[in-house]
């Protein structure tokens, strides 16, 4: 992984150097119109393409895999108040996950469609990572000594996304608006 990362990572500076000034979303497109030759140009572009998709399928299926057996059924079941394990067959937690694939891939498409490019979609999405998994995951290696809940995680994720959300709409313009304009100073250092 380490290498294939270094060679992505070479290849990026490579172009760079050979075209500068280009869009780094249009950079690997333009190299291989520019330098392939005319057969193989089809080629790396479908190679390209798969790439891209199977990363996709396999991040829309994870994403809604967590969000099926990890929030909803949890919160559907009452386990988090204390109900007890998780009461859904398989084939219901099936259809469940099957419905939320849909969902969350309804949602990743209205975001890119706000988001002309793949660095500011993955910009979005980093955000909401850290703002909302990163602390609660760390909060969880000493859950007894902070008594962390499962409910407690849970609401952590989804307010430390929310606010992680809301500060990157329109450039922070939510949080300037709920905090006011002064009082955002502090947000910008």
């Amino acid at each position: 992984v380490a290498v294939l990362s270094f060679l992505l990572a070479l290849l990026g500076v490579l172009i760079r150097a050979r075209f500068p000034g280009l869009n780094p979303e249009g950079a690997l497109p333009h190299a291989v119109m520019a330098l392939a030759p005319a057969g193989l140009k089809g080629l790396i572009v479908a190679g390209l393409l798969g790439a891209v998709m199977s990363s996709a399928d396999t991040t829309l299926i994870s994403a809604a895999t967590i969000l099926s057996r990890n929030v909803v059924s949890p919160l559907a079941n009452g386990a988090l108040r204390g109900g007890g394990p998780t009461r859904l067959g398989p084939d219901r937690q099936l259809t469940l996950t099957r419905a939320l694939v849909v969902v969350v891939g309804a949602v990743a498409w209205s975001i890119s469609a706000f988001h002309q490019g793949i660095i500011a979609s993955l910009l979005v999405a980093y955000t909401v990572f850290v703002g909302g998994v990163v602390l609660p995951t760390l909060a969880s290696f000493w859950r007894e000594r902070l008594g962390v809940t499962s409910a407690g995680a849970l609401g952590a994720v989804v307010l430390g996304g929310g606010c992680a959300v809301l500060g990157s709409l329109g450039g922070g313009a939510v949080v300037a608006g709920v905090l006011g304009e002064g009082n955002t100073a502090f947000l910008e250092r």
